[in-house]
């Protein structure tokens, strides 16, 4: 039988995370544009030539997700994340980046570490700021 998904009945209740701003779900599936396969546990495929609501999305039944928007948004939800680049690795965001951490951060590397900032620097600091080297000297210029 064909999928509730595929029909224009949503079935997958998603929640947008408030702190980065996600849009909701563009969900709005017309039969027989969406071609969706959905499994007895609660994955589901779609893809979706609606017209004007075109999208893609992948869902885990753990509430893990991939969806494409019809503007080329591109949401992702998942529990825990890892990545392993074998080479190189390079981001070029051309509007503004945000990055939110609930918990600590820690960055480990190995090699040198350059910063350089074409503009003004900002640090807020709510407690202590310890800096610790191992041959005790600090330049500033």
């Amino acid at each position: 039988s064909t999928p509730q998904l595929a029909r224009g009945t949503n079935t997958i209740t998603k929640t947008p995370d408030t702190v980065t701003g996600e849009p909701d779900s563009p969900y709005a599936a017309v039969y027989p544009h969406n071609k969706a396969v959905t499994t007895t546990s609660g994955h589901a495929i779609e893809i979706d030539d609606t017209p004007d609501a075109e999208r893609i999305h992948i869902y885990h039944k753990s509430g893990t997700f991939v969806e494409i928007h019809p503007n080329g948004d591109v949401v992702t939800h998942h529990a825990n994340g890892f990545k392993a680049v074998a080479g190189n690795d390079k981001i070029h965001v051309t509007g503004n980046f945000e990055l939110f951490v609930d918990g600590d951060m820690k960055v480990t590397v190995k090699g040198n570490v350059i910063e350089d900032f074409k503009k003004s620097q900002t640090t807020n600091v709510k407690d202590d700021v310890v800096i610790d080297t191992d041959d005790g000297k600090i330049y500033l210029n």
